[in-house]
């Protein structure tokens, strides 16, 4: 609900920057020139006939704009093995809509790093209390990515149980504003980039209203980046 708040307020902002005035849409909304749709379900879209953008979530009819979550994953598994870490480890949720680009990016960066693609290295976020303190035994230093701040407390938890400082595991959360107020003690964070996603949208809606019915559907990911700390 955090990086939904985020992403209406930041969308607010550049669409009265660009000038456009903005009401809640109904079913009854006339002389619209346009849509943007936060973390809609496409089909909630249906029958639209004005231009739509879709901030924060895939759509195969309407353009949109989403997180990199494949770079996110890449990025940093790459980052943790190239500092010295001897395992990474993915804490992930399988029912997450981005799920799978989270692990295309996790194992891609393995793939490249000539790693053993047979080793354990995907923990289920509903597996962290039993999994968790097994793998981390096994090398160290080792790196975490989480892709769901709300498993950094269990994660902490689990360190703690483990005799474990912060210190000793690397733990990389991927945050917006909002939610990194609320991770104590603080990890390293990787941008969820709420601002820059909402300028693209609104830029790209502005574009499909000019253009009109010639106006096609683009797709545009933005990506991340380390926000308070480098890997150690």
């Amino acid at each position: 609900m955090v990086r939904v708040a985020e992403l209406i307020s930041s969308a607010l902002k550049w669409l009265a920057a660009s000038g456009y005035g903005v009401s809640l849409m109904t079913d009854s909304q006339t002389n619209v020139a346009g849509v943007l749709a936060v973390m809609a379900n496409e089909t909630e879209l249906d029958g639209l006939n004005v231009p739509c953008v879709c901030l924060g979530s895939e759509a195969r009819e309407y353009s949109c704009v989403t997180f990199d979550a494949v770079d996110y994953t890449y990025s940093v598994t790459k980052s943790l093995y190239e500092a010295g870490y001897k395992q990474v480890l993915l804490v992930h949720h399988g029912a997450k809509k981005d799920a799978p680009q989270e692990l295309n990016g996790f194992f891609c960066a393995r793939l490249e790093l000539a790693l053993d693609s047979r080793a354990e290295a995907v923990v289920n976020a509903k597996d962290i209390e039993e999994k968790l303190p097994r793998l981390l035994k096994k090398a160290r230093p080792c790196g975490l990515i989480l892709t769901d701040t709300a498993d950094y407390s269990m994660v902490c938890r689990v360190l703690r149980l483990c005799g474990l400082k912060l210190d000793e595991v690397q733990v990389v959360v991927c945050a917006c504003n909002g939610e990194r107020r609320y991770l104590s003690p603080a990890p390293i964070c990787y941008e969820y980039p709420a601002e820059r996603m909402a300028q693209a949208a609104v830029s790209m809606l502005e574009e499909a209203i000019q253009l009109g019915h010639y106006a096609l559907p683009d797709k545009r990911s933005v990506p991340g980046k380390f926000i308070n700390r480098k890997i150690m």
